[in-house]
């Protein structure tokens, strides 16, 4: 019996303290804008946050990427990945921070050569039920829209 508390108290999000992934409480559920979807989802132990994205179409809702956040203990910071289909990207590397209300990700898109793109992606709560996406590229928004949120 011993061993086994032992092991409880070692757990991984068992520090005692906040974890750093608690400010994406407030993103977790499911997010709407025009025709897509976004799903944010506690995972294992509320040590890591998945995300995925779906497009709604005439045929139905279809999954159009996937990815998780987590805690970096070596890095000691939130990184993440996230892939995508129908998109010229193949995979999307994300170190995420947290300022206020705004989820802040300053993220590496790379194709499938290998050949990476720099973003910063912002995503500020307006409400408790909207969020403001903004996707930046040299100092300029390139895409934005506002998510409702549906649950």
């Amino acid at each position: 019996m011993f061993i086994l508390l032992c092991f409880a108290r070692l757990a991984p999000g068992q520090t005692g303290s906040a974890s750093p992934l608690e400010p994406f409480d407030k993103f977790i559920g499911t997010w709407k804008l025009d025709n897509a979807e976004q799903v944010f989802e506690w995972g294992v132990g509320r040590t890591l946050v998945r995300a995925r994205s779906y497009r709604i179409t005439e045929t139905g809702r279809h999954l159009v990427g996937e990815g998780v956040w987590f805690w970096h203990p070596g890095e000691a910071q939130i990184m993440g990945y996230s892939t995508a289909t129908g998109m010229p990207v193949e995979l999307f590397d994300y170190t995420t921070s947290f300022k206020e209300n705004k989820m802040v990700s300053d993220l590496y898109a790379y194709d499938k050569n290998g050949k990476a793109s720099q973003y910063r992606e912002i995503m500020e709560m307006t409400s408790d039920s909207t969020y403001r996406w903004m996707l930046i590229q040299e100092g300029k928004t390139i895409m934005e829209g506002t998510f409702n949120r549906l649950k």
